[in-house]
């Protein structure tokens, strides 16, 4: 960071689908660190610049609600980053202050229409913008969304795949043949609640900004519109209305014509059952992440490691381990030395090991790990912003940290009041763990079968703890 950009800054990872991302802060700067997979596309890469770029130029430099491209000392937009695995192509980009959509609340009618509004200011500069990059094929093009349609059979639910099936077959016959008389440009194309920033508190919070274009593509002008709708309508208690202040905040910037309209909201379906799909493919390539976001925990941090050694709970309460390695490293201690083990294989282990991925994949653990370790850190981050004692919140799935600090300037840890809380913890039969250098941070590892009032259980006890005088600095 130092030798490419000039920039003295730590790291923490972020979560990302391709890339791996790291939040960079320096002294008086916030910065985005994208480092992509050695399969991506330089075209791809160099796609997305030109549209950060190009709306570098069309927005005041205080109200630009897209990260910003920040060139190297050599004045390059793209550095290289060899690894073992190849080469990455590395981007720094400006971070956007705020919170994404996915972890704020309460998503107010005022809120949703400034949602509508940037996906329409955004989209708006775009036009006229073009690229053969832009239609290219990929999974989430929405005019190419029939082709989820190979992989339907992946929906185990026949109810869901049945649903799903019928708003991809629709798409296909009745919706695609009608695409060709909408107004077309390259838009956003991803303005799901996790690229989505929100800035400001209750019923003042506006959305400001948006992040990732990386699924940035050639498609009808409304199809930007209808993407967010897919997502802002989830989980909520009227979605049409919720649906009716997205479009009207977009109507405002651009005007919606009647064609338009008529195909907004089977495209709004097209898109969602599109997401099902796709979730139950990668379900089915990943079925047992138990961080939720990955099948693997190293996958998250995106090496490909010698060795794994796995262990108690891939037995679920039996005696179980394993070690994976690569054929090459295994025969290296084929060498004439005895190696014991008190659990040796044999047939009983493997069967309770299959039965537990059986289990796993059955009742969809990663999907549950993923939403409720998401309901978790929204709360503990709400805990946050009262408390002045938490420092940082980070954690993937159900595995969680909360870190205590005096003070959040200097980050000077806090293990008493770290230490307080836990045995307090104990005391209402709730169980955390200490960790960390400095064992200011409350570890928390909840098991599979943890549900949604047990996560309000904890949040409850830990919003009385943190109010008593020994749990303050």
């Amino acid at each position: 960071m130092l030798e490419v950009y000039g920039i003295s800054a730590t790291a923490s990872q972020l979560v990302g689908e391709y890339d791996l991302n790291f939040a960079m802060r320096a002294k008086d700067q916030h910065y985005l660190l994208k480092i992509a997979r050695t399969d991506a596309s330089r075209e791809d890469i160099e796609f997305q610049n030109l549209l950060l770029e190009n709306l570098a130029t069309r927005f005041p430099s205080q109200e630009l609600p897209v990260p910003r491209v920040i060139p190297t000392l050599f004045g390059h937009h793209i550095a290289d980053s060899p690894s073992a695995s190849g080469v990455r192509s590395v981007r720094l980009l400006s971070f956007l202050e705020g919170r994404v959509l996915a972890y704020f609340s309460p998503h107010t009618p005022e809120l949703l229409e400034s949602l509508g509004g940037i996906v329409a200011k955004v989209d708006y500069e775009l036009s006229g913008l073009s690229h053969t990059f832009a239609g290219r094929d990929f999974k989430w093009n929405l005019t190419q969304s029939d082709g989820m349609l190979r992989k339907i059979g992946c929906i185990t639910d026949p109810r869901h795949r049945d649903i799903a099936n019928h708003h991809l077959e629709y798409f296909a016959n009745d919706l695609k043949p009608g695409l060709a008389a909408l107004p077309e440009q390259i838009i956003h194309g991803d303005a799901n609640d996790h690229n989505v920033v929100v800035t400001g508190v209750g019923y003042d919070a506006r959305v400001t900004g948006l992040i990732d274009f990386g699924d940035a593509m050639l498609a009808p002008t409304v199809g930007g519109l209808a993407i967010a709708l897919a997502y802002a309508m989830l989980n909520k208690p009227d979605p049409i209305a919720a649906a009716a202040s997205v479009v009207s905040g977009y109507h405002r910037i651009r005007s919606i014509n009647g064609v338009e309209l008529e195909m907004l909201y089977p495209l709004v379906l097209t898109r969602q059952a599109v997401s099902v799909t796709n979730s139950a493919s990668e379900k089915r390539l990943r079925p047992n992440d138990r961080i939720g976001s990955h099948f693997w925990g190293f996958e998250q941090q995106g090496v490909v490691p010698d060795i794994v050694a796995l262990g108690k709970p891939i037995g679920n309460g039996f005696p179980l381990g394993a070690v994976v390695t690569t054929p090459r490293i295994a025969a290296s201690f084929d060498n004439g030395m005895e190696f014991f083990a008190t659990f040796g294989g044999h047939p009983v282990s493997c069967a309770v090991g299959m039965a537990v991925l059986d289990v796993i994949e059955a009742e969809q653990s990663q999907l549950h790990a993923l939403q409720l370790g998401s309901y978790l850190m929204d709360g503990l981050r709400s805990l946050q912003r009262e408390h002045e004692v938490i420092g940082d919140i980070r954690g993937l799935g159900l595995f969680n940290g909360i870190e205590f600090v005096m003070d959040r300037e200097t980050k000077t840890p806090a293990p008493q009041q770290a230490a307080y809380v836990a045995n307090r913890l104990r005391d209402l039969r709730i169980l955390t763990g200490i960790d960390g250098p400095f064992h200011n941070v409350i570890k928390l590892r909840g098991p599979m079968v943890l549900r949604k009032s047990d996560v309000d259980a904890l949040l409850t006890a830990l919003s009385l703890i943190l109010c008593e005088d020994a749990a303050k600095t």
